[in-house]
């Protein structure tokens, strides 16, 4: 799991196209979910309830692939340098390349 996120995540520092994708945060991943400039999730379960329970339900109306993974802050939070992540998406793309680590996950979360 640790070499998903790594993946995911990791070349963000040597890439500032990359880091203008992810989005970190409850408040901005569901600003992007509303506009519906959002790509795909990732939702921590250890997250406080009532902060995050409208996510889920969000991104099924807006067919947004969305997942809550066990741990997820723990994981992510130290490869991005930050206290803690509840949360992370990635912005929509103009175009994806079929290699992309997030356009496969995006496939895998889809079950394609």
């Amino acid at each position: 799991m640790y070499y998903l996120f790594s993946t995911l995540v990791g070349g963000l520092k040597s890439s500032p196209d990359k880091q203008l994708q992810l989005v970190v945060g409850v408040n901005a991943v569901t600003r992007l979910l509303e506009r519906g400039a959002l790509q795909a999730g990732l939702l921590c379960t250890s997250s406080p309830g009532l902060l995050c329970q409208h996510l889920l339900p969000l991104a099924a109306t807006r067919k947004v692939p969305f997942a809550a993974v066990p741990g997820l802050s723990d994981l992510v939070a130290p490869l991005l340098g930050i206290k803690r992540a509840m949360c992370i998406g990635w912005r929509k793309a103009s175009s994806h390349s079929a290699d992309s680590a997030i356009y496969s996950f995006v496939l895998f979360v889809e079950g394609e």
